[in-house]
């Protein structure tokens, strides 16, 4: 059975005035450390089902599903961010996203059966959508200061065919999923200023980002 596809992201405004964001937390296991996120990504397509025993040709192993495309976000931040009691600094100030998700993995195919074995193909990328982040104020960080991303999803990957059980049966990989096209990604600074603290990467003041994938 083929994957489910991701469900695509909403779309909001948020309007923030008055703001003091002090140090940053983790939105994801192995993450930078983000002062403040606003997201509207698009879900991941699911992984296909594996085929059973295929002797007569109806057995078939399932497709990856189709990423879920990005939303449309608008953020106004007017505030500050700094450091937090222990004076460690956002890796990330402000994070705006609207991606699209990753297309769902083809099933390996089975090894089984007297019929030629085909691997699930990829799920295709979702598209980026709209992010758009207009900031003032006094912002501090260590690698990215004002961080907009709309970028296309990748495509899934094919299902590997194994050598089958039977050395007479033929059998194929499935085909990579297509990336998704990217959005639209909007970083604006009002006024006010972008510190970057004492960093051991790149830094990037302002970051806009609507890659496909």
């Amino acid at each position: 059975r083929d994957g489910f596809a991701g469900q695509s992201g909403c779309s909001f405004n948020s309007v923030n005035s008055g703001i003091t964001v002090k140090g940053g937390f983790v939105p994801f296991v192995e993450s930078p450390l983000v002062g403040a996120e606003w997201s509207v990504n698009g879900g991941n397509g699911g992984v296909g089902g594996q085929g059973g025993y295929n002797d007569n040709n109806t057995a078939r192993t399932g497709d990856g599903g189709a990423g879920g495309n990005g939303g449309a976000v608008s953020v106004q931040f007017s505030g500050t961010v700094g450091p937090d009691s222990k004076g460690a600094l956002p890796d990330v100030a402000l994070d705006v996203e609207a991606n699209g998700g990753v297309g769902g993995a083809g099933r390996d195919s089975n090894t089984q059966g007297r019929q030629a074995l085909y691997g699930g193909n990829g799920g295709a990328g979702g598209r980026g959508g709209q992010a758009a982040l207009n900031a003032s104020g006094n912002i501090q960080f260590y690698g990215s200061g004002l961080q907009v991303f709309a970028k296309g999803g990748s495509g899934g990957k094919g299902g590997d065919a194994p050598k089958p059980a039977d050395l007479l049966v033929q059998s194929y990989g499935g085909k990579g999923g297509a990336g998704g096209a990217g959005g639209t990604a909007t970083a604006a600074l009002q006024n006010g200023s972008l510190t970057a603290g004492i960093s051991t990467g790149q830094i990037f003041p302002m970051q806009a980002d609507a890659d496909g994938g």
